[in-house]
C-alpha cells in the first residue's frame, strides 16, 4: 500500500500526520482493519457497519 501512495503522492510521509509508520496511521481510522500474518506482512479490510452498529470487515485491500 505504501508504494502505491508513493507513485501516486511522491511527498506522503506519515510523519507528517504525527505517526511514525503507516500502519500506526492506518490503525487510527475506525472504518480500517488491519491484520498482521505469520510473515509479518499487513492486510488491511474495510469495515462496514453491522445491524447493531459495530464494524465488521467488509473487503481485503492490498
Amino acid at each position: 500500500m505504501s508504494g502505491l501512495i508513493r507513485l501516486t503522492l511522491p511527498t506522503f510521509k506519515p510523519g507528517t500526520y504525527g505517526h511514525a509508520k503507516l500502519v500506526t496511521m492506518v490503525k487510527t481510522y475506525p472504518l480500517l482493519k488491519t491484520h498482521q500474518d505469520s510473515k509479518g506482512h499487513w492486510t488491511v479490510s474495510l469495515a462496514s457497519k453491522t445491524k447493531n452498529g459495530s464494524t465488521a470487515p467488509k473487503a481485503l485491500v492490498v
